[in-house]
């Protein structure tokens, strides 16, 4: 698991930057895609022309769906960055 925090960062097999979200597999590119998070907009992932693309299930949907434009996550959504999937989950602070 991993915790997002507010902020622009990449995700690719190999870091750019401190702030980078690293998946080293050899089926992520670098960078894979652009992650923003803010706690005002939420949180929105965008391809940017890897070679294995980036893709977006929708909690109540069966099929894993590329996006080239940037698209907002929500709860409960998988998201899959070449073969490697990950389960977008918001955590609520009291």
């Amino acid at each position: 698991s991993r915790e997002l925090r507010s902020g622009k960062f990449f995700v690719g097999a190999e870091q750019l930057r401190a702030s980078d979200f690293v998946v080293a597999h050899r089926s992520v590119s670098t960078p894979q895609c652009l992650m923003v998070c803010d706690a005002g907009r939420g949180v929105t992932v965008q391809d940017l022309m890897s070679e294995r693309g980036t893709f977006v299930r929708r909690s109540d949907a069966t099929d894993y769906e590329r996006h080239f434009e940037q698209v907002q996550l929500r709860d409960g959504d998988f998201i899959r960055f070449g073969d490697y999937e990950f389960l977008f989950v918001l955590l609520r602070r009291h």
